[in-house]
């Protein structure tokens, strides 16, 4: 609009002037100065106008050149929050969109002129979250951001809400659920765009209550059997399909010209949405059946037999015959596989944690309609009703715990085998809080022999494992600590003190005391833990465990000042990984000597030997690999340590370039480069710089790892030290002072797994 103006004002100013002056009779030479005299100045001015916003958003640009100049990821610079959190189901085939219940919840949401909240109240399979996720994937198609949380337990909801706090960035990892709750709703209220959440399955309003704001732009839509939602919410009474809704159902899905077969399924059914979808998945077959066939067989299915009722709940009769009766029809891998999906986390787990070898038995399971897939296509999720049809029925046939130790053993091996993204973490704790709640169920010597009993202890130890490790190599060491101390006290119990994997535990343990902050606790457990490697492994197993353990005891002796010991078992290691050709541990001990060695005055020799392990470590890792991408952190700080701060700040840039495009600008390691690059600065004399990209540094760590956080505590350091060194001349002593004023032992560097 404002370009439109500036182009056509002088035009019509320029036409008006020469339409005045033929009817006044001047001639044209002075008509044209006239208009030239008019624009000129209504140009200048138009312009100026259309230019200020943009000179001024320029001048806020460079006000900070390098804080603002350091790139980020492409969705950082449009949106801080992700378009969609958790995992919206995708649309089942035949979908029945139920316009009524749908333009209800629309009408609820356009009415509100606050934060909105509306409950979808039914009975269990009547469709609830197939129409709330149809809602949520109309909001992302037009761009609007979703966050899908599970809500049946307080340990997935809180599960759910870590998930959410950490992708908007208000999660510090030492929050209590209280703490993390408040935060999310103050976020919440605060917010301007609209935004959608969704809570599946909600079974306690008094779990909720605290997360809804009473103002803000979000809307809340609340899936439940719960009708005492109600007093949080304005609700949406959801009951079986209409039967024509049924009957459209049958015919989109199973498409047959028998009209009065399908109403009498219909009716026996109860109109379920979830009975009709394991029902049609029968009656398609192969072999394809017809409706009387199929309620035949419904008729000689013995539910009562097989299935407890507990008291004061109905069982929806249609959905656990249809279930009993497709169990019977399908394979027995995917029956086997089914079970296994009964006793893990009912809001689905990763289809690559399954393994290869499952992909047939949950082929087969979708096309049964026994579970379902996330839109992505990555998460396999079984209906909670179908979850406990089974369950039932294997507790009644006895074999309860051979699902549970299946289920165990599958995701023991998966996560040995699966490289485990960051965003897995939560949900194997789902998975196995949920394995533990079944086991105990179980009565030792009854149901369950000790032996596997043991067994899936230990399956449910290493999943913690796995978990405590992906956070040790966030540099989070404060909440892998009670999970690694869990494994710890599981193994010591079932497998002694000295078993190898119950020294990898302490090993693990130590490694987040570390990077807790707590080097004297580190120092003791690892020491402890490197003499049991070599009397329990001897000689032939001692340069694998062992140098691992004395490694982390070497970082342990260099967080607590104690570099001399640092550095004697750094040479010590790197001669034993060499001498057994492990060049992942060869290449940890390099890096590692490099930076003692450079911050014990001898930094000629520490980029002799960080100069050979980079390549390396490109060559064996990948030159984007995360481990890489530390390693250059590394050799920019020896770089640093010796007195070459130019070199070091390109490649700092570098490697922090590749970290906010690989990992989040808010991953820990990210905010550690970070730090190390406003060191750079410092030493290459770029005080004010550097004093800015501390400052952003400090809130950053805040809001990720907690004000109490070790790495936290070093970065308020670091500020206070620049704050010193900001008002000095840069081309002063400032860059010796930075450069020397660094020579303790780091926070944060990764550890060969």
């Amino acid at each position: 609009m404002k370009l439109t103006l500036a182009a056509g004002a002088p035009s019509v100013l320029g036409g008006a002037i020469w339409f005045f002056g033929e009817l006044s009779g001047v001639d044209l030479d002075r008509v044209g100065i006239l208009v030239g005299l008019a624009g000129g100045p209504v140009g200048f001015v138009l312009g100026w106008w259309i230019s200020a916003d943009g000179e001024r958003q320029r001048s806020a640009a460079s006000a900070e050149p390098l804080v603002n100049s350091l790139p980020t990821p492409a969705a950082a610079q449009t949106s801080s929050v992700p378009v969609e959190i958790g995992d919206v189901p995708r649309e089942p085939k035949a979908f029945q969109r139920r316009p009524k219940l749908y333009a209800k919840i629309e009408e609820i949401f356009e009415a509100g002129r606050a934060a909105m909240v509306c409950s979808l109240a039914g009975a269990k399979g009547v469709g609830k979250t197939h129409l709330a996720a149809e809602y949520a994937r109309s909001r992302m198609r037009q761009g609007g951001p979703v966050a899908w949380l599970n809500a049946e337990t307080a340990e997935q909801l809180r599960s759910s809400l870590d998930l959410m706090a950490d992708a908007i960035g208000v999660r510090n990892e030492d929050d209590d659920a209280d703490m993390v709750a408040r935060k999310i709703k103050r976020w919440l209220a605060e917010r301007q765009e609209p935004y959608l959440v969704v809570f599946d399955n909600a079974e306690d309003p008094d779990a909720i209550a605290p997360l809804l704001p009473a103002r803000g732009a979000v809307q809340v839509l609340i899936t439940t059997n719960d009708h005492a939602f109600e007093r949080l919410a304005v609700p949406v009474e959801v009951d079986r399909f209409t039967s024509a809704e049924a009957l459209a159902y049958l015919k989109e899905r199973v498409r047959r010209t028998d009209v009065a077969g399908a109403r009498r399924l219909v009716a026996d059914l109860d109109r379920l949405p979830l009975a009709l979808s394991i029902a049609s998945a029968q009656l398609m077959g192969p072999p394809s059946i017809t409706y009387d066939a199929y309620r035949d067989a419904l008729r000689d299915t013995p539910l009562e037999q097989i299935l407890d009722r507990p008291a004061g709940e109905r069982y929806p009769r249609g959905v656990a015959q249809a279930v009993l009766h497709a169990l019977a029809g399908i394979s027995p891998d995917a029956e086997r596989l089914l079970g296994e999906l009964s006793v893990i986390s009912p809001s689905g787990v990763a289809t690559d944690l399954l393994g290869a070898d499952a992909v047939p038995a949950l082929r087969e399971l979708g096309q049964k309609s026994l579970i379902a897939v996330s839109r992505d296509g990555r998460t396999a999720v079984a209906h909670r009703l179908v979850q406990r049809v089974v369950r039932e029925r294997a507790t009644q046939r006895g074999v309860l715990s051979t699902l549970v130790e299946g289920a165990a053993a599958r995701l023991h091996r998966a996560s040995l085998e699966v490289p485990q993204a960051e965003s897995d973490a939560p949900i194997l704790t789902d998975h196995a809080r949920a394995l533990r709640e079944h086991l105990n169920s179980l009565t030792i010597g009854e149901s369950i022999s000790e032996d596997s009993f043991r067994t899936v202890e230990l399956s449910i130890a290493t999943l913690r494992e796995v978990v405590a490790n992906n956070l040790n190599e966030r540099s989070d060491g404060l909440a892998a600590m009670p999970l690694a101390e869990e494994v710890v006290s599981i193994r010591v119990r079932i497998l002694g003190n000295d078993h190898p994997d119950t020294l990898y535990a302490r090993w693990s343990l130590g490694a987040a005391m570390r990077l807790a902050g707590r080097s004297a606790e580190a120092i003791e457990l690892l020491q402890e833990t490197a003499r049991a490697c070599h009397e329990v492994l001897g000689e032939s197993e001692d340069e694998g465990l062992t140098l691992i353990v004395q490694n982390n005891l070497a970082l342990a002796y260099q967080a607590a000042g104690r570099m001399a010991e640092a550095v004697d078992m750094f040479e010590r290691n790197l001669a034993a990984a060499e001498r057994a050709g492990m060049e992942g541990i060869t290449l940890f001990a390099l890096r590692n000597l490099a930076i003692a060695w450079a911050s014990t005055g001898r930094a000629a020799e520490g980029v002799e030997l960080i100069e050979v392990a980079l390549p390396r470590t490109e060559q064996y890792r990948g030159t984007r690999h995360p481990d890489t991408l530390i390693a250059g952190r590394e050799a920019a700080w020896v770089y640093r340590l010796a007195g070459r701060p130019e070199e070091a700040v390109s490649l700092i840039t570098k490697v922090l370039e590749d970290q906010r495009h690989l990992q989040g600008a808010d991953h820990p390691q990210t905010l550690i480069s970070q730090g190390e690059m406003a060191r750079c600065l410092e030493a290459a004399g770029r005080s004010s710089e550097a004093h800015d990209l501390h400052e952003k540094t400090l809130e950053d760590m805040k809001a990720t790892m907690g004000p109490d956080h070790p790495l936290t505590a070093r970065a308020v350091e670091d500020l206070d030290r620049a704050r010193r060194l900001r008002p000095q001349d840069p081309n002063t002593k400032s860059a010796d002072e930075a450069a020397s004023a660094d020579g303790r032992g780091r926070e944060s560097e990764a550890f060969p797994t």
